[in-house]
């Protein structure tokens, strides 16, 4: 019942999530985000492909493409 899968409702999500992340398995994130497209609801997964828990935020050109999409997130629902 902890699993936010349990309670999908139609809110505009976007998922960040390290591909290696040793903390909360890579696997809980795609299976919300399938929970989430099979409802049709807005979802945008982003896979940052060999990071752990801290996204790679040390390496500066994946801080840059995080920023960009939460910017473009911000963008889109803010209204």
């Amino acid at each position: 019942m902890a699993s936010p899968a349990a309670r999908i409702t139609n809110v505009p999500t976007l998922l960040i999530h390290g591909t290696v992340d040793p903390i909360v398995p890579y696997e809980s994130s795609v299976f919300l985000a399938v929970a989430l497209s099979n409802q049709n609801f807005p979802v945008n997964f982003l896979h940052v492909y060999g990071a752990g828990h801290d996204l790679g935020l040390a390496n500066p050109a994946t801080s840059a493409m995080i920023l960009k999409e939460v910017l473009s997130w911000i963008t889109i629902y803010s209204n």
